[in-house]
């Protein structure tokens, strides 16, 4: 491992700052290896979520991405997920995004991750355009 892949590594203190960390690098391999084979994500077995997370990052690659860059924000609809937190994942060549909460726990131990289609980033007076969305589950 480079000296320059070991520092970045050891800054990812967390599961949730590993699995911000390779999702903008669109590594699909190391978010499968991070996430609890016990646990569900936006109500799916481990095994689907991935999969159709790994669809999106094809759906970005495909498009031109090599990265994403991140934004922290909350979930902005009151029926919905009011306030909850996560990140803005936007690609680095377009405005192709997903918009995603990321539920941890006090050590920041990832207890589900799930998209938002009302997605607000801090310090910004709108939301994100739904025609540039990238979604996980289609269904």
């Amino acid at each position: 491992m480079s000296t320059t892949t070991n520092k970045i590594t050891s800054q990812l203190i967390t599961q949730e700052d590993a699995v911000i960390y390779f999702i903008q690098k669109l590594d699909i391999d190391m978010i499968n290896t991070l996430l609890d084979e016990e646990r569900t994500y936006q109500d799916m077995e481990k095994h689907n979520f991935v999969r159709k997370l790994g669809y999106a990052f094809d759906e970005l690659i495909d498009s031109g991405e090599t990265s994403l860059n991140c934004a922290s924000g909350k979930c902005d609809a009151v029926k919905c997920n009011y306030q909850c937190r996560g990140y803005s994942f936007t690609g680095n060549n377009s405005e192709k995004h997903m918009d995603l909460i990321i539920e941890k726990d006090n050590q920041g131990k990832v207890l589900d991750i799930y998209e938002c289609r009302f997605f607000l980033c801090d310090g910004k007076e709108k939301r994100n355009s739904y025609e540039t969305r990238v979604r996980i589950d289609r269904e």
